[in-house]
């Protein structure tokens, strides 16, 4: 009996260790995964290279004078720099939210390969900081079904310094991201603190020319009257945040300038907007404020919206 009992003790102590040896085996496992993302100091990130998924080429980036630069055939054009700002911040020391895959012979089934994924490198003084693959991207409808409830989840998979591990992350990353360089090119015209403005200057083809200039918080023309006040803070609002849509393809210098006005902010700063004659139904609008990237506007709508007219701001039009 005695016997029996201690084969018995013997028999539990053997279970646990065994429960205790592959726990730590498992645990040793999951601690060499990734529980974040690499973390770079993206202040020192100076180029950034994408290889879209299913792009002819790479799209490449540079840092000039704490501005961002996409580089195209030779030439550079300012970026926009909150999608950069907004990518890196997306991946920089994500958080993991699941081991998705362990072996390269469940890439393809996360689209982390690189012909299926797309790659990104971010680089400091030459050297590669760290190497992001992206593949595709998973949504996860709440259980929640009120219309009110809960939103979805959406996770990224993503590889890694050319990891086997492929990583869940939080975000929808490739969703929307640009295949060419054409697609990351700043196509904003203006960004102006309308606060700031203390003077407009405008000039037209047709001859018209006039200015206005405010003193404290009254705007008055050039010829001592006074625009009309409702009308000139809409105008300035519509002025903030200037966007086009779709870049010139030539450079417009050689065509004929049909408007240009003159933005003055804190009494010395000053932005120049020209538009520039292409047909009767379209024009190209070129910014002091982003040289590079000349804007098409197919219909006017842009130069509608900047170029006024003097009876315009006074209300009567």
């Amino acid at each position: 009996m005695l016997s029996k009992n201690r084969t018995l003790v013997l028999g539990i102590i053997l279970v646990v260790v065994l429960v205790i040896y592959f726990a730590l085996q498992h645990r040793e496992h999951e601690e060499n995964f990734r529980t974040k993302l690499p973390a770079v100091d993206t202040a020192t990130i100076d180029r950034i290279v994408i290889r879209p998924a299913g792009g002819e080429t790479s799209i490449s980036f540079v840092k000039e004078n704490k501005q961002w630069m996409v580089e195209d055939n030779d030439r550079k054009y300012a970026a926009n720099e909150n999608q950069l700002n907004s990518l890196m911040l997306s991946l920089n020391g994500a958080e993991v939210i699941r081991v998705a895959a362990t072996s390269p012979e469940k890439w393809k089934d996360f689209k982390t390969t690189k012909d299926l994924g797309t790659e990104i490198e971010f680089k400091q003084d030459g050297k590669n900081a760290t190497d992001v693959l992206i593949g595709k991207f998973d949504y996860i409808p709440s259980k929640n079904q009120s219309p009110y409830g809960q939103q979805g989840e959406m996770f990224s998979y993503v590889r890694v310094n050319n990891e086997d591990e492929v990583y869940a992350i939080e975000g929808s990353i490739a969703l929307g991201m640009g295949k060419t360089a054409d697609d990351f090119r700043l196509k904003q015209l203006l960004h102006l603190d309308k606060k700031a403005v203390n003077k407009l200057q405008f000039s037209y083809t047709d001859g018209d020319r006039f200015s206005l200039t405010k003193e404290g918080d009254k705007w008055t023309f050039d010829d001592g009257t006074e625009p009309d006040s409702a009308t000139m803070v809409r105008y300035l609002n519509s002025l903030r945040y200037l966007n086009g849509r779709k870049l010139a393809k030539e450079d417009p210098e050689g065509n004929p300038v049909c408007a240009s006005m003159t933005i003055i902010s804190n009494q010395e700063d000053t932005t120049q907007l020209t538009a520039y004659m292409v047909d009767t139904a379209a024009c190209v609008i070129r910014s002091s404020y982003n040289p590079t990237n000349p804007i098409l506007d197919e219909q006017k709508k842009l130069m509608e919206r900047a170029f006024v007219s003097r009876d315009y701001l006074k209300g009567e039009k």
